[in-house]
């Protein structure tokens, strides 16, 4: 899977709201395959949310976005896999576009989380950074997703930290 979702990041910076919910789609179909993918699908589903209501039909559902927005904490970084991570902060790339002041906001702030969550990764000498990442790990009431990401070890690296950065901030 992680060669389709290192496909689909970068698509996630430049279209527009209705190819990010065409993507939306096929993470919905790839978490059929595979169920590591529920989270992910799920939290970029409501960070593009539109409006159902009959008055407001197809807008952006502001509400669902934000509280989405809110659930992007750096503490969420050490429990996702670098190409999950990727997807999120490539959302968060093409919110920081968006006329939307409430967006643009809220997208600033995940991107600043995940630099929290790097920084002592990239400053500290070992290789693994498991005790750093323990700091991280969330608590069952820090997190207002529908769902957790599974509970798999994840292993942050230097290396992973800045290739997100080559391929997040300074692909901009």
């Amino acid at each position: 899977m992680g060669n389709i979702l290192n496909t689909i990041h970068p698509l996630l910076t430049h279209v527009d709201l209705d190819l990010h919910l065409l993507i939306c789609d096929i993470l919905d179909g790839l978490v059929m395959n595979d169920p590591f993918l529920t989270f992910l699908a799920k939290l970029l589903r409501r960070l593009n949310a539109v409006s159902v209501s009959s008055i407001e039909i197809g807008e952006p559902d502001y509400d669902t976005r934000v509280e989405a927005y809110g659930s992007i904490k750096s503490e969420l970084f050490s429990v996702l896999k670098e190409d999950h991570a990727l997807i999120i902060l490539s959302q968060c790339v093409y919110d920081m576009s968006s006329e939307k002041l409430v967006f643009w906001q809220n997208a600033s702030r995940a991107l600043l989380s995940f630099v929290q969550f790097a920084g002592p990764i990239l400053n500290s000498e070992k290789k693994y950074c498991d005790e750093i990442i323990s700091k991280f790990e969330l608590q069952d009431d820090e997190v207002n997703t529908t769902q957790r990401p599974n509970e798999t070890c994840v292993t942050w690296m230097k290396v992973s930290i800045q290739m997100i950065i080559e391929n997040i901030f300074l692909s901009i």
